[in-house]
Order: structure tokens, then C-alpha cells, then sequence
């Protein structure tokens, strides 16, 4: 997961539509590591940070960090 993260970083670079056209492969990509996830703290972890790279290219930073911390509530993260 930590790998795909880190492929998923890499490919944000150009303007905000470039990155904006990610969001498909994003979300592929989450529902992949999803999919491979036993569900323990460290994989939802990650999984989070995939899905606020998705929240932030689809509704901005602000509501992108929103989401993310209502999921580490719900989820049982730190």
C-alpha cells in the first residue's frame, strides 16, 4: 500500500485539470488496495490517504481534510 501511495503522489504533478482527470485511477486504485486490505490499523491507514488524495482533487483541501478525520473517527484511527 505504502507503494501505491507513493505512485499516487508522483502522478499529482502538472495543473489542476491534469491532476482532476486522476481521480478514475485513483479511485481504481483504492478500490484495489481496498480489496487486498485485512482491515487492520496500518492498512486503513493507508487506504485513508489514498482516499484523501481522491477527496482533494474531487472537493478541495479544506473538506478533503474534513472527510479524512471523520474517517479516522469512525474508523478507530489515531
Amino acid at each position: 500500500m505504502k507503494y501505491v501511495i507513493g505512485v499516487a503522489e508522483e502522478m499529482l504533478c502538472g495543473g489542476a485539470e491534469e491532476r482532476r482527470e486522476l481521480i478514475p485511477v485513483f479511485k481504481r486504485m483504492y478500490e484495489e488496495m481496498n480489496a487486498a486490505t485485512n482491515r487492520g490499523v496500518p492498512e486503513l491507514k493507508w487506504l485513508n490517504a489514498m482516499q484523501y488524495m481522491i477527496d482533494d482533487l474531487e472537493m478541495g483541501p479544506i473538506k478533503a481534510l474534513d472527510a479524512l478525520n471523520a474517517r479516522k473517527a469512525a474508523w478507530g484511527l489515531k
